[in-house]
This record gives C-alpha cells, sequence and structure tokens, in this order.
C-alpha cells in the first residue's frame, strides 16, 4: 500500500508551496492525491525529487452536476491527455450522494448517476485506453440521521463500479476509538464486501478538525500501519496536505501561519517503506508511447530528428546507462511485412536522459534515416534493452507509422550502363537492398554495404573492362 496524501486544493493557482514540498519529502509520501487543475510543473517537480511518487488525478467539476457523457469527455480529453507521461489513476468525480457535488442522496439519483457513469466510462475507455478510471468515492454514512446513504448507492450504482477499473473511498472518524472501527476509518472493509474483485484507493481520509495535531499524527501513523494489511488498498490518502480555505487550516500537514510542519509529518516519515508491499502485476517489459512527430513522408536516403515521449508501464526500472541500459529505436519494414536490412551505419538509438521509474515519462530525441529506396514502408518504433532483448520480442506492441519514401528529385540519373562490374565478397547482390549496383549510381543517398561487421579477408572489386588509368576513389 502506498502512503499517499491529498494535495493542495488551490484552485485558483493551481501551484503547490514550499512548505507542500517539504511536507512531502518529510513524511516520505509515495502518492499525492491531484485535483485536474494542478499544474504540470508540480508533478515534474515533483517526480525530479522522488523519481518514485505516483500520482492520483481527480476529474474535477466545481461542485456541479456534470455536462452530458460525450460532452464531459470532450472537455477534460486534452487535461487526461497532458497528465499521460505521468501517470494513468483517474477518479471520475467527487462524492457524487452529496448535494454540494451536483447530484444527491436518493436512489433514483444513484440510478441516474450509474447510468451517466457507465456511458461515460464507455467513452473515456475508448478515447484513452491506457488510462485506469476510478467510481469516485462516497460521502459516508456517519450518523444516524445521515441522508447520504453510500451503502445503498453502492448497490443502486452496481453495473457503474463493475465497469470501473478501480474504486474510490472517503474513511473519517470522529475520535480515536473510530480510527480502527469498520464503521468508520475502515469502512473500506464494508465496500469490499460488496466489491471483493476491485483495488480500493482511499482517496481521503482524516480525524476532523477537532483533533489534537499530536494526537493526529499517532492516528494518522495506526491508521497507515492498519490499512497495510489490507491486499486491496492500492493507497491511503490524508485530507489535506494544505488549502487557501480556512475551514481546512486544522487538517493541514503545516501551519498555515509559519510554515512549519505538524508533527504527523515526522511522525509518518518515520514508518517503515514499504507498508505491506502488493504482489506488482504489471509486465517486465511494457511501454506507452505517449506522443510523437514522426514524419508520415521523407525523401530516400533522408534523416529527421523525432522528439518521443514515451511512458515506462512495466514494473521495472529502465536504466539509463550501463551494459544492459534501455534505449529506443527503429526497424523499416516493407508493406508485406519483410524487413529492410539493418545499414552499420543506420543503427540509430537514443539514450534515456535518466533511469525512468514505473510510471514516469521521459521525452527522447532521435535520428530517424529513411531507406535509400522510395517506396511506402511501415516504420516500427521500439525499445531494446541491450544485450537483452527487443521490447517487441517480449510481446510488447510496437508503434507503427506507415512512410511514403519518395526519390529526391535533384538527384542526377545514374549514368548509363558501361564497362563498369562491381563483385564483392560478402553481399554479392545486383537486386534488392544495399546491393552492389547502389556503389555506382551517382546517388549520394544510397551505398552498397557488406551488411555484417568488416574482418579480414573481405573485399570490393571494380572491373573497368579495360586497363585505365584512375585518379582518385570515392
Amino acid at each position: 500500500m502506498l502512503v499517499g496524501i491529498h494535495g493542495r486544493n488551490d484552485f485558483w493557482q493551481g501551484q503547490f508551496l514550499e512548505p507542500d514540498y517539504q511536507t512531502i519529502r518529510q513524511a516520505r509520501i509515495e502518492l499525492v492525491k491531484l485535483m485536474e487543475y494542478t499544474k504540470l510543473d508540480v508533478i515534474r517537480r515533483l517526480r525530479a525529487e522522488q523519481p518514485a511518487i505516483q500520482f492520483i488525478v481527480r476529474l474535477y467539476e466545481q461542485g456541479q452536476k456534470p455536462p452530458p457523457p460525450a460532452e464531459f469527455v470532450q472537455k477534460h480529453a486534452n487535461a487526461i491527455e497532458s497528465f499521460r507521461p505521468y501517470l494513468d489513476l483517474f477518479e471520475v468525480l467527487n462524492e457524487p450522494n452529496h448535494l454540494q457535488e451536483g447530484w444527491g442522496p436518493t436512489l433514483d439519483q444513484a440510478r441516474a448517476f450509474s447510468n451517466w457513469f457507465l456511458e461515460t466510462i464507455a467513452l473515456l475507455k475508448a478515447r484513452h485506453p491506457w488510462a485506469k478510471f476510478g467510481f469516485p468515492a462516497l460521502s459516508p454514512t456517519m450518523l444516524p440521521n445521515d441522508p447520504h446513504l453510500d451503502f445503498d448507492w453502492l448497490e443502486a450504482s452496481r453495473p457503474a463500479i463493475e465497469a470501473a477499473h478501480w474504486l474510490g473511498v472517503h474513511c473519517y472518524w470522529f475520535d480515536e476509538h473510530g480510527v480502527l472501527h469498520p464503521a468508520f476509518g475502515l469502512r473500506f472493509t464494508q465496500y469490499h464486501d460488496r466489491f471483493p474483485k476491485k483495488i480500493i484507493h482511499i482517496t481521503e481520509f482524516n480525524g476532523g478538525p477537532q483533533e489534537d495535531p499530536y494526537k493526529r499524527a499517532q492516528n494518522y501513523v495506526k491508521y497507515y500501519r492498519e490499512v497495510s494489511k489490507y491486499p486491496y488498498v492500492g493507497s491511503a490518502s490524508a485530507f489535506i496536505m494544505s488549502s487557501p480555505d480556512a475551514q481546512f487550516h486544522p487538517l493541514q500537514w503545516w501551519q498555515p501561519d509559519s510554515g512549519q510542519v505538524r508533527p504527523m509529518v515526522w511522525e509518518v516519515g518515520q514508518i517503515p517503506r514499504p507498508l505491506a508491499p502488493q504482489p506488482d502485476d504489471r509486465p517486465a517489459y511494457a511501454v506507452d508511447y505517449v506522443k510523437h512527430d514522426t514524419p508520415t513522408r521523407m525523401l530516400s536516403g533522408s534523416s529527421a530528428t523525432v522528439a518521443m515521449t514515451i511512458r515506462n508501464t512495466s514494473r521495472r526500472v529502465w536504466p539509463e546507462a550501463g551494459t544492459n541500459m534501455v534505449r529506443l529505436g527503429y526497424h523499416w519494414h516493407r508493406p508485406n511485412g519483410e524487413e529492410l536490412a539493418p545499414n552499420l551505419w543506420q543503427q540509430n538509438r537514443s539514450r534515456l536522459p535518466y533511469d525512468v521509474v514505473p510510471g514516469s515519462g521521459a521525452l527522447l530525441h532521435i535520428t530517424l534515416e529513411a531507406p535509400r529506396l522510395p517506396g511506402t514502408f511501415l516504420l516500427k518504433w521500439d525499445l531494446v534493452e541491450e544485450f537483452i532483448t527487443w521490447f517487441a520480442w517480449a510481446g510488447v506492441p510496437t508503434l507503427d507509422v506507415v512512410v511514403n519514401v519518395e526519390r529526391d528529385s535533384i538527384i542526377s540519373p545514374p549514368p548509363p550502363a558501361g564497362p563498369l562490374k562491381a563483385t564483392a565478397s560478402h553481399n554479392n547482390a545486383q537486386l534488392g537492398y544495399d546491393n552492389l549496383q547502389q556503389a555506382l549510381d551517382n546517388n549520394p543517398y544510397t551505398r552498397w554495404s557488406s551488411v555484417q561487421p568488416q574482418q579480414p579477408g573481405m573485399w570490393f572489386q571494380l572491373d573497368l573492362g579495360r586497363t585505365q588509368t584512375i585518379s582518385r576513389c570515392s
């Protein structure tokens, strides 16, 4: 289980303050629950300081009823894609059984939300197949006359929850007796009883503003330790790290007037990590090609610089250096699937800028060299773990781009056939890729190669047809 925290909820700025970063470092936070309006530079800084840190983003509707599914998906699409290099967990809204969140507590509203969610998540999955969307946490029933009836809502929303990738839960308590009570702090266990196949993320927990800061710190440590015993809980995030809203100041992890961290920062930071690590079911080899600018038209023999953003969706770290470093490369194929023989001078591979941990991304630049023959080709982008395997060999789909390669019109035509005759000890081919005629065709974008490393005994021979004096060979 990941030790989490609900990040700063500053709608107007979307930024963290320095005490926020200090809190995350000193408390050794492993996951931050973010609001959709959080700026990307917050994530970039957190990843730079703690490469393994994870995130959940809540899709935000400002406490109002969301628009129809297609409009909702379109509205949030750009934001979802902007987070793609850094995370894949998204919570779709918040406490829909609460009047202030746009729906309400009745069962009719539960069924209406369930129908809305079912249609919405189908569209989200189709548009963003790489992401994992969670059914939002409900406002829990805390008192006998509490109208929110989260358990009734769960049953009325069963089809929607089954369609979600994971289930969000909010757990609160009034005093220390509620920390480990199944109706309060451990309320998630009753959600699990109803949906035993769903991973649960506790996207908010706290003991209320009345708790003494030192008692709060002890209760938080007790809570994180207890929740980690349940293997179906992926993370638990305390509410709230900080807020510009004064009503949340008693819950903050640092003093709003001085910026000094509160006791729970030090106490949580002392918890041994990892807490009851779960088996990681992610594959050993997996990648998400987030975005790229591969050209779809090139001149024969030309080159282009391609920018590629990738994300590590495996369970292993990709090393930037070393014998088994991970690098980006490519292969050219004919439309019939035949792979073009790689040239010794065309083995362009791009190194990672740093070690890329699971869930993290990186921007790479690589030189792409077009085939020296015109035609329509299939370009297959792939990663390679040097001296181990190409990812495609491990069953990972390549990123395929159809590229039309055109002959450069400024190249002068080859000279008319004359007495020259070329032969070679290796790759003595007259037709096909890297054939002998490409050594004689007056085209600077083509050449012949032996198609294997040079070694003693190799030769390339030109028969001029008669005895001649030559002044240069190039």
